[in-house]
């Protein structure tokens, strides 16, 4: 299993992630679920009406945290770029197939790529496990 893969499978296993982003100076923060990887790229599916889009067009740096079933936790810093690739969007809508009933309209939604991370997984004894992507 690649790194991403691994990233994408443990934030699925947690069902919910955060997701924080800038907006001017401000920090945002959110829950997120929608994730896949594609090309051992990992995306994520953000709608175009949520401030999300805007702040990451604007800024693409981002912090990713969530805490595992197991009580372990990752922290996830990278740089996210929208992807309108076709193959990204295929994979997507497999993997987030019941968030994509909520949408009604195509094109309402976009793709998200990590261009680099940096990840951090640490269990609950306090050991780390560091890598980037």
């Amino acid at each position: 299993m690649t790194h991403s893969e691994r990233v994408a499978e443990y934030l699925k296993q947690c069902g919910t992630f955060y997701l924080a982003t800038v907006d001017g100076v401000r920090p945002c923060i959110r829950p997120a679920h929608d994730v896949c990887v594609c090309g051992d790229v990992i995306h994520f599916l953000f709608l175009k009406e949520d401030e999300i889009y805007g702040q990451l067009l604007n800024n693409d740096s981002a912090e990713i945290c969530a805490t595992h079933p197991d009580k372990s936790f990752i922290r996830f810093a990278c740089h996210l770029r929208e992807d309108k690739g076709e193959e990204p969007r295929k994979a997507m809508i497999k993997s987030c197939e019941e968030s994509l009933n909520y949408i009604r309209n195509e094109g309402e939604q976009t793709i998200f790529r990590v261009d680099f991370g940096k990840v951090i997984i640490t269990d609950f004894t306090g050991k780390t496990e560091e890598f980037s992507l």
